[in-house]
C-alpha cells in the first residue's frame, strides 16, 4: 500500500468519512499503519467489535502502542467490557501519567464500574493537574450527585455555571441537584429553581432531547403537570420508542388524576422498555389506585428495583407463598416508613384467618402498640439482634410487610364499619379524654396539616393558615396532633381565628406513639391531610376526614369518598377550579353544626 494511499485515507478518516477510508483500506497488508487506521473508521462506525480485533493486532505488532491501547479500551467501555477497558487505560496512564483523556475516559469506566471511591480520587487527581478543564469537574459534581452528596455536587456545579453560563451540561447538572435537593428536604423553592434551569438550557437548545425530558420531569416533581403534559404529549410522538418519554407523560396525566390514560401511558413505556422500574411501579399503583388489586400488587414487588431492601433481609429463609405454615412461624418484616407500615400491619389480621402463626419486625415506636393489638404475635422492634441469626428460630419463612398484600389479599375480606384493628392505651385514653372533657363539652376534633420525609410531602401538605375557614367553626375544641415543631404555629392561627384549642405540653407526638394514638382514640373527629395521623386514625377506627392532593398516593383509591384499607376514613378531594381551597371550604361547610353524636 502507497503512503499517497494512506494519506487518503487517514484524510477521509478525519473529515468524517470512515466508509471512505475502510475502502481505501480494503486490500492493505496487515501492518501497523493500517491497522491503527482500520480500527479508528470502524470505531467511528460504531462497529466496535470489529475495532476491537484490529486494535488488538496492533497491539500484536507493538505492545506498547499506546494510541491502540487507548481506542482499544474506548471500544471495550463501548461494549461495557468495563475490566478490560480499565486495564487498558491504566496501562496508557502508567506510560503517560498527565494523559488527560485518558483520565476522562477512566474516570468514566470507574464510574460504570461503581468503583466511586477510586473515580473521585482519579477526578481530583486530574482537576489538580489541569484546574481550568471543565469535563473533570463536572465529573466529579457529577459522581457527588450520583452518591447522593448532593450539596457538594451543587457547590461545584454553581461554580461551574458562573463561568460558563450557556454550558448546557452544566445548567443540566445543576438542575438535577437542585431537583434531588428539593425532593429530599421537600424544599419546593428547589424545584423551582430545577425548573428554571431547564427552562434555561432548553431555552439555549430547543431540540435537546435530554433537556427537556428533565424539564418535564421537574414540572411532574413541581405539580405543575399542566405544563409538563403538552411536553411530553410531544416528545412521546417525537421518540415513540423511548420508555421515559412515556413515563413522563404517565406521570403528568397521573398527577391530574386521569389514571386511566396514565395507566396506558405505563404500559407504553413498559412495551419499549420491560426493565424500567419506575415505571413498572407506576403502573402497579395506578391500577391499584383504579381497584385492580389483583393486576396492580403482583406488579408491586417491582419496588424492590428502586428502593434497597434491608441489609439484613432474611436471606437464609424462603419467602412466603401465602399458603399454610406446617411448623413455625412467618416472621412479617418492616418495609417503607412509619404511616406505610400502620398500613400494611393491619393486613396481620388475615394471617389470624390463615391459620399462620407471625412475628412481626418494626419501627421500635409501633412495638408496644402491636404487642397489645396481637398478643399472640413476637414482636421485635428494628434491628433487634435476636433477628440476626435465625437458622435456629421459630420462624420458618419470612415476609416483607407489603407483600402481605399479595398474599393475604385483604381487598377479598369483608370488614366491620369500623375495621379498628390497633387499640391504644386504655388507661391514657380515658386520661386524654377527661382532660378534654372539663375544657370542652362539644365536639373534640384533631389536626394535622403537613407531611414530612418524602419527596411528595409538599404535594401533601396545606399551611394551617389556609385552614382558618374549618378552624373558625364555632363550638369545637380543635386538638393539635401534628409531629414535629407544630406547637406555635397551632396556638397562633388558632388565636388568630378566635377558635377553642388545645396542645398538650407534654406529649411528643412524634416519638411518643402510643400517647398520639391514645389522644387519637379520645377524640370525636380527626381531619387530616394525607399523612401517618391519617393511618393512626384508620388503624383505630376513628372517624376521619383526609384532604387529598390531586395526586394522591394509591392506597387512597381513585375518586370515591372512601378508602379500600380503613373503613372509617372519609375522603375529600382536591379539584378544579379551587384547589385545596374547594376541599377545605367543603370540611368547613360538613364540620359546622355536627354533633360529637354524629361524628362517631
Amino acid at each position: 500500500m502507497t503512503p499517497e494511499t494512506l494519506q487518503k485515507a487517514y484524510e477521509a478518516l478525519t473529515a468524517g468519512h470512515p466508509d471512505e477510508t475502510l475502502a481505501l483500506l480494503a486490500q492493505g497488508p496487515a501492518v501497523l499503519p493500517v491497522l491503527l487506521l482500520r480500527g479508528g473508521a470502524l470505531a467511528s462506525l460504531e462497529r466496535h467489535k470489529e475495532a476491537v480485533e484490529a486494535f488488538e493486532d496492533v497491539l500484536r505488532l507493538e505492545p506498547g502502542q499506546l494510541d491502540a491501547a487507548y481506542n482499544l479500551a474506548v471500544c471495550q467501555q463501548a461494549l461495557g467490557r468495563f475490566h478490560a477497558a480499565r486495564k487498558n487505560l491504566s496501562l496508557v496512564l502508567e506510560k503517560q501519567p498527565n494523559n488527560l483523556q485518558a483520565m476522562l475516559t477512566l474516570s468514566a469506566v470507574l464510574s460504570e464500574m461503581r468503583y466511586e471511591d477510586e473515580c473521585e480520587a482519579l477526578l481530583k487527581l486530574a482537576i489538580k493537574i489541569a484546574p481550568d478543564e471543565l469535563r473533570f469537574q463536572h465529573n466529579l459534581a457529577f459522581l457527588y450527585y450520583q452518591r447522593g452528596r448532593y450539596d457538594e455536587a451543587g457547590e461545584i456545579a454553581a461554580k461551574l455555571l458562573e463561568g460558563s453560563p450557556n454550558q448546557l451540561m452544566v445548567i443540566g447538572l445543576l438542575g438535577k441537584v437542585r431537583m434531588a435537593q428539593g425532593q429530599k428536604q421537600n424544599d419546593r423553592a428547589l424545584i423551582e429553581e430545577a425548573v428554571a434551569l431547564f427552562d434555561r438550557g432548553v431555552g439555549i437548545e430547543p431540540q435537546s432531547e435530554a433537556m427537556r425530558l428533565d424539564q418535564g420531569h421537574a414540572l411532574n416533581a413541581l405539580a405543575d403537570s399542566e405544563r409538563a403534559l403538552p411536553l411530553f404529549q410531544q416528545l412521546a410522538v417525537e421518540y415513540p420508542q423511548n420508555a421515559g418519554m412515556h413515563h413522563g407523560l404517565g406521570m403528568a396525566l397521573s398527577n391530574l388524576g386521569r389514571l386511566q390514560e396514565a395507566q396506558q401511558s405505563f404500559e407504553r413505556a413498559v412495551e419499549c422498555d420491560p426493565e424500567a422500574a419506575e415505571s413498572q411501579c407506576q403502573l402497579s399503583y395506578v391500577t391499584m389506585a383504579l381497584g385492580d388489586f389483583e393486576t396492580g400488587s403482583r406488579k408491586y414487588e417491582w419496588r424492590w428495583r428502586i428502593q434497597k431492601k434491608p441489609n439484613w433481609r432474611p436471606r437464609d429463609r424462603p419467602l412466603w407463598d401465602g399458603g399454610p405454615l406446617e411448623r413455625g412461624r412467618l416472621l412479617v418484616w418492616a418495609e417503607q416508613g412509619l404511616g406505610d407500615q400502620v398500613m400494611h400491619f393491619g393486613w396481620l389480621r388475615h394471617l389470624r384467618e390463615l391459620g399462620v402463626p407471625f412475628g412481626v419486625e418494626c419501627d421500635s415506636r409501633l412495638v408496644s402498640l402491636l404487642e397489645r393489638s396481637f398478643p399472640d404475635a413476637r414482636v421485635f422492634p428494628l434491628n433487634d439482634l435476636r433477628l440476626s441469626d435465625l437458622a435456629n428460630s421459630e420462624f420458618v419463612a419470612q415476609c416483607p410487610s407489603g407483600d402481605l398484600l399479595l398474599r393475604t389479599r385483604p381487598w377479598t375480606h369483608k370488614e366491620s364499619a369500623a375495621a379498628r384493628y390497633l387499640e391504644s392505651d386504655e388507661q391514657r385514653r380515658e386520661m386524654y379524654r377527661q382532660r378534654l372533657a372539663k375544657l370542652h363539652d362539644g365536639l373534640k376534633v384533631g389536626v394535622s396539616w403537613y407531611s414530612v420525609g418524602s419527596p411528595l410531602a409538599f404535594k401533601k401538605s396545606v399551611p394551617l393558615a389556609e385552614w382558618q375557614q374549618i378552624l373558625s367553626t364555632p363550638d369545637v375544641l380543635f386538638v393539635n396532633l401534628q409531629y414535629g415543631d407544630s406547637e406555635q404555629e397551632f396556638e397562633a392561627v388558632c388565636r388568630a381565628n378566635k377558635s377553642k384549642s388545645y396542645c398538650d405540653p407534654d406529649l411528643d407526638r412524634k416519638d411518643d406513639i402510643e400517647g398520639l394514638c391514645a389522644l387519637i382514640d379520645s377524640l370525636d373527629l380527626v381531619i387530616s391531610v394525607s399523612n401517618v395521623t391519617a393511618h393512626f386514625a384508620g388503624a383505630l377506627g376513628k372517624p376521619c376526614w383526609v384532604v387529598l392532593g390531586r395526586e394522591p398516593l394509591w392506597h387512597w383509591g381513585r375518586e370515591a369518598d372512601t378508602t379500600p384499607f380503613h373503613p372509617s376514613l372519609e375522603t375529600f378531594r382536591v379539584g378544579k377550579p379551587r384547589g385545596w381551597a374547594g376541599a377545605l371550604a367543603t370540611v368547613a361547610k360538613r364540620l359546622d353544626g355536627l354533633s360529637p353524636e354524629v361524628a362517631s
